[in-house]
């Protein structure tokens, strides 16, 4: 190695006089290895959004415990402010759960929050979270009203409870959050059975019947004294389930707000027997 080297190496006590072209190469290196760790700190952001786990800021006003739950308020940066960071990868802002404001928009804690800090957070997927189990054949969970520490279970919810401790009360589950159990208008089966109405319908009139729905094992009643939205015709004699017995298999759904709609009662137009 020559003397005029700028990257010749020196040996102990020796003074260091380091050349234009030696400190501009440092600062070089020094901006790529920059740009590069940026880069990668986007393409994980990237990566860890489509995994479902996300930077979500604890703006509740107190320190959150891990699988706690925050609501989904706002993102930061603004893209008005800062596209370009906005297209890398921005972190959510979180705040206590209402149901008015977060039904199916939450995410639950990975890691402990300070009050104002980051933490990554379960927007999509499976994860463990506390959930409070108030019936123990719910099979759904959303936000619990002004409660952070945990979820709520129910007939519906945006996180289906894939496995709970057994019993009721605050209870460790694994859940999967982002089924679309209260999207509207997607029909599951029910059990439905006859309990109002006056007339299964006639030549002149329509048929007024009422009934009510449970899940496919009749563990839990999903609503009672409910008309099915299939539209009935306008007058003749129909064949509707039966107040007892087993009940027929219909179809329901759950609206935007989480309340059931029975859609078919399994009534069919009556046939009269040939005599």
């Amino acid at each position: 190695m020559t003397r005029g080297d700028p990257f010749r190496k020196v040996l102990p006590g020796q003074s260091v006089r380091l050349p234009a072209a030696a400190w501009n190469a440092f600062i070089d290196a020094a901006l790529a290895y920059k740009r590069a760790a940026q880069d990668l700190l986007a393409r994980t952001r990237r990566s860890a959004a489509r995994t479902g786990i996300v930077q979500i800021k604890n703006d509740s006003g107190a320190a959150r415990g891990r699988f706690e739950v925050l609501g989904i308020d706002d993102v930061v940066p603004d893209p008005d402010q800062n596209a370009d960071a906005f297209s890398n990868g921005p972190a959510l802002v979180g705040s206590t759960p209402t149901l008015a404001d977060h039904r199916g928009r939450f995410a639950v804690l990975l890691a402990p929050a300070a009050d104002g800090a980051f933490a990554p957070a379960v927007v999509s997927g499976i994860t463990v979270a506390k959930v409070s189990v108030d019936d123990a054949d719910h099979l759904f969970a959303d936000v619990a009203d002004g409660d952070a520490s945990y979820l709520a279970s129910g007939v519906t919810g945006a996180a289906a409870i894939l496995w709970a401790e057994s019993g009721t009360g605050t209870k460790y589950a694994v859940v999967r959050i982002g089924v679309d159990a209260m999207a509207g208008q997607v029909c599951f089966p029910v059990l439905v059975w006859r309990d109002g109405g006056t007339t299964d319908g006639d030549e002149s009139n329509p048929c007024n019947r009422t009934y009510t729905a449970k899940t496919l094992d009749s563990a839990v009643t999903l609503g009672t004294g409910l008309t099915p939205k299939r539209r009935r015709p306008a007058a003749g004699k129909l064949s509707v389930p039966s107040d007892t017995g087993d009940g027929e298999v219909g179809l329901g759904y759950h609206d935007q707000t989480g309340a059931f709609v029975l859609y078919d009662a399994n009534e069919t137009l009556a046939v009269e027997a040939c005599s």
